[in-house]
């Protein structure tokens, strides 16, 4: 697979993840993200966090906001 065509898989993926996230369903965005040290956040209204359990804190916290 070229650089293109698994960047393209990516954002289909990315794409799904943040459409899913809207909906309450964190899964498909948690599952972007790695698992391993240092792993970081630079998200928006100050959510910055390093840690994978600090994250999945943050996710789960920005799904429940965010159901319609």
């Amino acid at each position: 697979m070229s650089d293109l065509e698994d960047f393209r898989e990516f954002l289909a993926r990315q794409t799904e993840a943040e459409e899913a996230i809207v909906q309450g369903d964190l899964e498909p965005r948690m599952e972007l993200w790695s698992r391993r040290d240092p792993v970081t956040l630079f998200g928006a209204a100050g959510m910055n966090q390093s840690g994978w359990e600090e994250l999945s804190k943050t996710f789960r916290r920005v799904a429940s906001t965010s159901r319609t």
